[in-house]
């Protein structure tokens, strides 16, 4: 179809509509506020402007209205949300003061200020909604553990949900650590695994059980805190008393997801739960106001203390002074990440796992241990190769964006 063609079409339905028959969306206040053209005008000027300055109003007003709506139907979701009831989480001064003594490191004031806030939110009877913003490694997680720590001292329970199996893996090791106990059980839920914390049968461990055992502890309440991903949303799985909601990459999951996560997990009571959602990814105040306009915003801007900043360097071919750099940190004692967009090498050239796999392995750094992972293994197998790696075994990892951002191997100091 030819733009003289389309062109055409789009004149002939213009001699049937006019500034009298086009009702505009935005009211007339909000327009003469802004110096904004009416609907009529800025379509027409879209399609058959007089000069550019009429293009650039056109484009101002139309992108004025889509941002303009998004943040109406959020201002609308916020005051429904203010309209319902939460579980109430009482602030345990104790409580809090344990949990805080066993970390091997102390808040920066910037944690200490953004748990206030949270902790403050979570004990109103109208349900906290809260994004909050930090770089990796400004201890988001640990927030987050903290304000679980709480509702599950106040008898309730707690899910959190992350985007892949793998970092779901590594929360659920680190919250069954700092929350674990006899009494509290802790499980992990997958496409492709159930998990609680502590074992009978694993003093001190985890073990595999049924999915529909998981899903009879979660609706009687054994399970205090659930780790998992999308498989969360599953309608199968109903809660005893949810009082906290912890979303992990806030951007990998749509709104209607998490609000049918809020939604369908109060559904048998009548009170929403409070939500936490948590983003890596730097969004500026005033896009994140525009765009997640019914939460609230903390940003955790200061790195705990002794973090090194991450360098990024644009290394030119020949390829070889990338592989010398990698070799330098690994006689270190260091280790590193080579990160492929495919699992297989198909027509394109995009590099693939198992070929650079196979060429690092032969060719390269025949001298290291070599790892791959990628989606297509089995979680046992993808478990395996990350403790691997995790305990030094492994020297370089081959993978696809399988292991995500925020995954936690202090000694790998380059990707």
């Amino acid at each position: 179809i030819s733009s003289r063609w389309i062109q055409f079409h789009i004149s002939k339905i213009f001699q049937e509509i006019s500034p009298e028959n086009t009702t505009d969306t935005i009211p007339k206040d909000i327009l003469e506020r802004y110096h904004l053209p009416d609907l009529y005008s800025a379509i027409r000027a879209a399609h058959f402007p007089k000069n550019e300055r009429e293009v650039e109003a056109s484009r101002k007003r139309l992108a004025f209205e889509e941002i303009f709506f998004i943040q109406l139907l959020r201002m609308q979701e916020r005051i429904a949300l203010e309209s319902t009831s939460s579980l109430p989480v009482p602030r345990d001064e104790k409580i809090l003061e344990q949990f805080l003594k066993q970390l091997p490191f102390a808040l920066t004031k910037t944690q200490t200020r953004m748990l206030e806030a949270i902790l403050t939110d979570m004990a109103r009877k109208t349900p906290m909604a809260r994004l909050l913003e930090g770089d990796v490694g400004s201890g988001k997680t640990i927030i987050a553990a903290a304000a679980s720590s709480m509702a599950l001292h106040a008898g309730f329970q707690t899910t959190y949900m992350a985007p892949t199996e793998i970092l779901a893996r590594q929360h659920f090791d680190s919250f069954s650590k700092l929350l674990g106990s006899p009494a509290v059980k802790i499980g992990l839920l997958t496409s492709s695994e159930a998990r609680v914390y502590p074992s009978k049968a694993f003093r001190g461990d985890s073990a595999h059980i049924s999915k529909s055992q998981m899903i009879r502890w979660i609706q009687s309440g054994d399970i205090k805190i659930l780790l998992g991903t999308h498989s969360l949303l599953s309608e199968k799985i109903k809660f005893k008393n949810l009082a906290l909601i912890v979303v992990d990459e806030q951007h990998r999951f749509g709104v209607s997801q998490r609000m049918r996560l809020a939604r369908a997990k109060s559904r048998e009571h009548a009170y929403v739960p409070h939500f936490l959602s948590m983003t890596a990814t730097p969004i500026p105040r005033t896009l994140a106001l525009t765009v997640f306009g019914d939460l609230d915003l903390s940003v955790l801007d200061e790195l705990p203390p002794g973090r090194a900043s991450i360098t990024t360097e644009v290394l030119i071919k020949p390829e070889s002074r990338s592989w010398e750099h990698i070799r330098r940190e690994i006689e270190k004692g260091r280790q590193a990440f080579i990160i492929c967009p495919r699992i297989d090498q198909g027509e394109s050239e995009q590099k693939s796992v198992k070929k650079e796999y196979e060429r690092m392995t032969r060719d390269v750094f025949p001298e290291f241990k070599t790892a791959m992972l990628h989606g297509k293994m089995t979680p046992r197998d993808k478990e395996k190769t990350i403790a691997d790696f995790r305990a030094g075994k492994i020297h370089i990892l081959i993978s696809t964006s399988v292991i995500e951002v925020g995954i936690d191997i202090p000694n790998a100091t380059i990707m």
